[in-house]
């Protein structure tokens, strides 16, 4: 990647256009409110204590009829409002407990629970409708549901949110802007005990007021001078003593509003605060040099960049916070990116020229586009840039400030114990990884010993370094492991033996799959990486394959099993099983088996140094409590063993969702032409010697899609019995996009009308996914 004087030239217009820009943006001053007891703007909030909802007046009681699972009452109702749900006369203190509320289908936040209540917090959007239909729902959603006749009343009454601050807390409102602003808070100064609290608002440091005790929630407004706003932003501290009584917290004032309203500036020109626009200045121009480096199109380039300045102007006018909040992560994933580019560039011109993949005939090297060397980009340049455009939407998602990766924080957690000095807790047969995982309800009470291996959460350890969270730096090396599997996906088509085309479909197939956003969005980041290095071990078998006889090679493989055995147990089964399925697949098709001794050796060299470090200790446990266990599942009845059971059918469709998640296509192009190529290449005979440059690859390719779809099935009927949460179908999704491929190269040649419909389906899987992300970053809390 070369910088030209033209580039430089452009780079300049470009620094000088984000300035305009942003000063024209920050010519328009919204106002901006923070409600200090709402999830959403916590993110604004420094040392205030958990928020706190109560009502703020009194309720109105129904109620609920002992033989009914759902009340109906009056909706159209304004703003949050609290439901406290009492047992009925005669349940028992805990009838209530473990419970769920649904209102109008939705399940409901609940902040507060006693021994004959529990408190739901009915969301504006909800409480609007013209009726709320409530119902007592399972705490674990696949949970019996409760019978009818546990609760006896409901009081319905308009919430109030609000949080204590200690002696010290902070407001902060990033890129604000600068002049001067009129603050208005809704507070309440006044001890219990009478003790004062001498609460002190300041601005950036300049005092702004010492307010008097007062017993009762008012609105206090001061003037924010400009001189208090040089930087751009607000930074608000309430500083006040504390008292503790029955509550051992030690609270301050309670806050429940902040608000902050722009004055007239008196004709003068407001600049962007230079924090903003370093930020921007950044991100652009690091966006710019990416889409040179990756297209060579400076025209292309800059259309992107400009309509990223848009989209920035526009989010810091419409959504001025979050969007400051976001753009020194962005800045700084832009960075990143640069550096990305600059080594995965001629790191992959030299991985695929050095291995000098055979292509075969009916499929030539350019993917069969003829020659347009105005706009057609290399083959490595398109890969680039379908990895880099995947890789910013997950980890630019991930960097919204509401963003909640269900699993992240509990898996970081226990990185925290670790680092604390409890890994031998966590390496150990008692550790509590193996029983937290496991949920009575799918396992019963009898669970068996299943080893949860710590050696991901030791390896996150080592994030504790970076200066940010390590729930942010968990999930950003989560998404990088998982987008990296869009040039491993390439790297496998071409050692096979298929085009450039296929290549790049399959590819790109593998960016838009809608589930692949899902999988960032549980959280569950040691199964994106367990799943990353079996799917890195089947790449090292089918790239390496006629060298595995080698020692570096065959160490690599090592490495790789070893890997998958220790960072995820589950996909070291996944892996145990492909193997044996991928030897009988290589010998169905009588492909070359030159490399399955060195294969098999590595993985009984790896399962014996997994098992010196780790597993020994499991054996016995395994023999006496995990093997019975699975033959009693597998011989007796769900309820007999004490778990909760469904029907067959039941378990079958409730998998329509996952294969809704853009997998459905995908699996039939998948099926059908692996059982197409399997019977084809039995009925010729084909052998080692087969003619035909890429037979061979194909042929391996094909045994390993053959065994990963039927670990898949596997472990998918396993799964009635045994939980299994649909693991096993991310195994397999890097190669069913492969063979999903090579079906949709042989119908894009049939014509444009079969292009047209191509594109369309992953035009479809696209805005799919983004609906998906968008959606799911916007909605799920925590």
């Amino acid at each position: 990647m070369t910088i030209k004087p033209l580039h430089l030239w452009t780079l300049l217009a470009l620094l000088a256009l984000v300035f305009g820009v942003l000063t024209a943006a920050y010519a328009v001053r919204p106002a901006v409110s923070v409600d200090v007891g709402s999830y959403y703007d916590s993110i604004a909030l420094t040392d205030f204590h958990d928020r706190e909802v109560d009502g703020s007046v009194p309720g109105t009681t129904w109620n609920w009829p002992p033989e009914q699972n759902r009340l109906t009452l009056p909706g159209r109702r304004s703003g949050e409002w609290l439901a406290t749900i009492s047992a009925a006369d005669g349940q028992p203190d805990d009838a209530l407990r473990g419970l769920a509320l649904s209102v109008n289908g939705t399940r409901v936040d609940i902040p507060r629970t006693g021994w004959r209540f529990f408190v739901a917090l009915i969301p504006p959007d909800i409480a609007a409708a013209p009726t709320l239909g409530l119902k007592l729902e399972p705490g674990l959603r696949q949970g019996p549901e409760p019978p009818a006749g546990l609760a006896g009343r409901v009081v319905l009454q308009p919430a109030r949110t609000y949080r204590w601050t200690r002696d010290e807390s902070a407001v902060h409102l990033p890129g604000l802007g600068g002049g001067p602003w009129q603050l208005t808070m809704a507070v309440i100064t006044a001890h219990p005990d009478g003790s004062a609290t001498r609460a002190h608002l300041l601005a950036n440091t300049v005092l702004l007021a010492e307010l008097p005790d007062t017993p009762r929630l008012r609105r206090v407004n001061l003037l924010v001078p400009p001189r208090a706003m040089s930087s751009g932003s607000l930074n608000l501290t309430i500083q006040a003593n504390t008292f503790s009584s029955d509550d051992p917290r030690p609270l301050g004032v309670l806050v429940s509003e902040v608000r902050a309203v722009p004055l007239e500036a008196g004709g003068m020109p407001l600049l962007p605060p230079w924090s903003v626009l370093l930020c921007c200045a950044v991100l652009l121009l690091a966006l710019y040099v990416c889409l040179v480096g990756m297209t060579g199109r400076n025209l292309v380039a800059v259309l992107a960049t400009l309509a990223a300045l848009v989209l920035t102007a526009w989010a810091l006018v419409a959504h001025r916070f979050p969007t400051t909040v976001m753009l020194p992560g962005l800045a700084l994933l832009a960075v990143w990116s640069l550096v990305l580019l600059a080594g995965l560039g001629p790191l992959l011109t030299l991985v695929f020229d050095a291995l000098a993949f055979e292509t075969p005939p009916s499929s030539p090297p350019d993917g069969g586009y003829p020659p347009n060397p105005r706009w057609q980009l290399s083959f490595v340049n398109t890969l680039l840039l379908i990895f880099f455009v995947g890789y910013w939407l997950k980890a630019g998602g991930m960097l919204f400030p509401y963003f909640v990766g269900i699993d992240i924080h509990w898996h970081m957690d226990r990185v925290r114990h670790i680092l604390s000095g409890g890994l031998p807790l966590y390496y150990g047969t008692s550790s509590p990884l193996n029983e937290s995982t496991m949920p009575l309800a799918e396992w019963g009470p009898d669970r068996p010993v299943i080893p949860y291996s710590p050696y991901y959460h030791i390896a996150m350890a080592g994030l504790v370094v970076l200066p940010w969270s390590l729930e942010l730096s968990a999930n950003m090396v989560s998404v990088l492991l998982e987008c990296s599997r869009v040039v491993l996906i390439a790297l496998v088509a071409r050692a096979s033996g298929l085009s450039h085309r296929t290549a790049l479909l399959a590819a790109l197939l593998y960016a838009l799959l809608p589930i692949n956003f899902l999988l960032h969005s549980w959280g569950n980041a040691p199964t994106t990486t367990g799943l990353w290095w079996a799917f890195a071990a089947t790449v090292g078998i089918l790239v390496m394959w006629p060298r595995l006889r080698r020692p570096v090679p065959f160490l690599i493989l090592v490495g790789l099993f070893l890997g998958t055995l220790l960072f995820y147990t589950v996909a070291g089964a996944f892996l145990a099983l492909f193997l044996g399925l991928f030897t009988l697949a290589v010998w169905w098709v009588r492909a070359t088996s030159q490399g399955l001794r060195p294969m098999w050796l590595a993985a009984l060299v790896a399962l014996a140094l997994a098992t010196l470090v780790y597993y020994g200790q499991y054996v016995g446990p395994i023999m006496e409590q995990t093997i019975p266990y699975f033959v009693r599942s597998f011989t007796s009845r769900a309820e007999d063993i004490g778990k909760v059971g469904e029907p067959l059918g039941t378990y079958v469709v409730r998998h329509h969702r996952l294969w809704g998640y853009g997998l459905l296509v995908p699996l039939v192009l998948t099926t059908g032409w692996t059982l197409a190529y399997g019977s084809v290449r039995w009925r010729k005979g084909w052998g080692p010697g087969a003619p035909g440059p890429g037979a061979q690859g194909v042929a391996l390719l094909w045994a390993a899609i053959s065994a990963w779809m039927t670990v898949t099935l596997v472990f998918f009927l396993l799964g009635y019995k045994v939980s299994m949460i649909d693991k096993h179908f991310f195994a397999s999704i890097p190669l069913v996009v492969i063979a999903s491929a090579i079906v949709l190269d042989r119908l894009w040649e049939r014509g444009w009308l079969m292009r047209m419909v191509i594109v369309g389906w992953y035009a479809y899987l696209g805005t799919s996914a983004l609906h998906l992300w968008l959606g799911r970053i916007a909605t799920v809390q925590q």
